[in-house]
Parts: C-alpha cells; structure tokens; sequence
C-alpha cells in the first residue's frame, strides 16, 4: 500500500520519544532541528545520549545544563531528581527538552502530536503503540518485531540548508534507502542549497516587481542546469574548508559572507534583466 508523503512542521510541538539509546538518539537529532518541544523518557540514558545533549549544550556555553545532564544521566539510580528540562540551540532551532528519568507512564501521552518508541523492549514499544492509538496520537515505533504497526516511518535525509533530498523504502530495505540517499548527496551540490538561500531574500521581491509571464521565465531559468552550473562555479577557487565555512556562515543566516552576495549579486542581476522585459 502507498504511504503518504509530508513534510510536518513541528515547531514548538509536543513530541514524545520513549527511549535513549542509539536509536533514540538519531530520532531525536531530527526531532530537535526541528524545533519540536521533546519530552525523553527513558530508565536509562545511554553514554552516546548524554554525550550528544553534553556536548551540545557546552557549544551553547550551558556548563550548568551539562553538569545537570551528568548527574541525571548517571547508571547508579542515586540522583536528587527524576527529570531535567533543557534549553539550547541546534541547528539554529531553539529546542526545548524535557529529559524524564523512569519508566514510560500512560500520563506521558497526554497532550503529545507524535510519540516515538524507541526503546530496546519490543514488547514496551508494542505496548506504547496501543495507548498512543486509544489517545488518537500518531506513533513510531522503531522496532523491526512491530515495525509495520507505525503510522509513519522517517526517510532517509539529506540536509543542505533548505534543500530537503530524502529516499524511502518502507520497512522493506531501509539499507537501500541509505545508499540512494548517498547518491542524492553526490548528485546534489552546494549551489542547490545557495540559490535557496538567496531565494529566501530575493523571491518577495521577484513576485512584487515581475508580472506573471515574466516571473516564472525568472524562475525557470534560475532553476535551469545552466544557472545552477554558473553558481557552482563561485566554489571553484575555493578549498573544501572555505566552501563549508562560507556555507555554515550562509546556515546561519550570514547574509554578508562572500558567497552569498555574489551569488545574490548574479540573481539581482537577471531579475533586473526581466523587469527591462516587462516595460
């Protein structure tokens, strides 16, 4: 049967993911470059886990969060308190995350858009997915005994900026959703996530001075191979450390670096050609 594909938007929303280990740990990657607000519970953080939250936390200068995940993530059972909520930014996201140290509880649905289950007890997975469904709570459950009970599964991503490149197989051969998804980050260069970029400034300002015939010729030609091409060539002269520093900064909303005028420069430049067009 044919799954549905979507692109969710999940800022401040409620997740809950159940488990902390290395499969968790991917799904809630994701879930924070987000922006989604995350309750973890688990009765165990794995050292992967809290590592990932330590070191994250630290970039964020929280030296304070990252003491308290130690103490609450600790294997020994003897901590002052069972949760810890957290506050830092990923991937530019501002997350919010609310790390609960026992076992799963039916209360811990309440009010969540999506539950994860991700633990490394099938039957607690399968036991998650009942009561997820009796709340009406879409759940997925990532546990190859009970996999096709999910009500969603998540692709393999590529992630350039704005750029989502993303292959799925079901549950049939998640490996070779792995190696499409390789191909799509061989195939696919800087210049897609650049002109996205500078398209988020320069879009407003095409469909305010272009009508309709000469706008989609501008669209249309900046999405071409040709155009594509000659912002590619912007990186020729540039090591693979100064292309990704140019691109980071570009991530982060930089609209100064080098690379993003030029390229913004070549794109004010055309749009400018098809307003002449217009008059």
């Amino acid at each position: 049967m044919g799954k549905y594909p979507v692109n969710l938007e999940l800022k401040d929303k409620a997740i809950l993911l159940i488990g902390a280990g290395s499969v968790a740990l991917r799904k809630f990657k994701r879930l924070a470059a987000s922006g989604a607000v995350i309750t973890v519970v688990s009765l165990y953080f794995s050292a992967e886990f809290r590592n990932y939250l330590i070191k994250e936390l630290e970039k964020n200068k929280a030296v304070q969060q990252a003491a308290a995940v130690i103490n609450l993530c600790q294997q020994n059972d003897k901590f002052k308190q069972d949760s810890l909520k957290l506050e830092f930014k990923l991937a530019e996201q501002s997350c919010k995350i609310l790390l609960v140290k026992r076992a799963f509880k039916a209360d811990d649905l309440t009010g969540k858009f999506l539950v994860f289950a991700a633990t490394a007890d099938s039957e607690l997975n399968y036991q998650v997915f009942k009561l997820a469904h009796q709340n009406d709570i879409l759940v997925n459950i990532a546990d190859a005994k009970y996999s096709n009970y999910s009500d969603f599964t998540l692709p393999a991503l590529i992630q350039q900026g704005d750029l989502q490149l993303t292959a799925a197989t079901g549950a049939n051969l998640p490996a070779l959703a792995k190696n499409i998804k390789q191909q799509l980050a061989d195939q696919f260069g800087f210049e897609y996530q650049l002109l996205l970029a500078v398209m988020a400034e320069i879009r407003p300002l095409a469909l305010k001075k272009l009508k309709s015939a000469e706008r989609q010729q501008f669209f249309r030609t900046i999405a071409a191979a040709d155009f594509l091409n000659n912002l590619a060539e912007l990186g020729r002269n540039l090591s693979k450390v100064e292309l990704q520093q140019q691109l980071n900064q570009i991530s982060q909303g930089n609209k100064n670096s080098w690379l993003y005028q030029t390229a913004r420069q070549k794109i004010i430049k055309l749009l400018a050609s098809y307003q002449k067009k217009a008059r």
